[in-house]
């Protein structure tokens, strides 16, 4: 997603202090990247599943000290 010096930089801005440990997301849009694709909705909700740890890889959760994710 980003080079790891444009991380570090985004990591420096940030108030750690205000970061949640707890975060929720809602997944839209999900069927209709399956219909565009021709493709049952269920396969839009799988592909949605496989994309979350991808946003939120290690690298991303652990300096930020999220330790929940809804």
């Amino acid at each position: 997603m980003f080079s790891k010096s444009k991380h570090d930089e985004i990591n420096q801005q940030l108030d750690m202090d205000r970061i949640p440990n707890h975060i929720a997301i809602i997944m839209g849009g999900n069927g209709r990247w399956a219909q565009k694709r021709h493709l049952p909705r269920v396969a839009g909700h799988k592909q949605g599943m496989q994309t979350v740890p991808t946003l939120f890889s290690k690298r991303f959760i652990t300096p930020m000290a999220i330790t929940v994710i809804t």
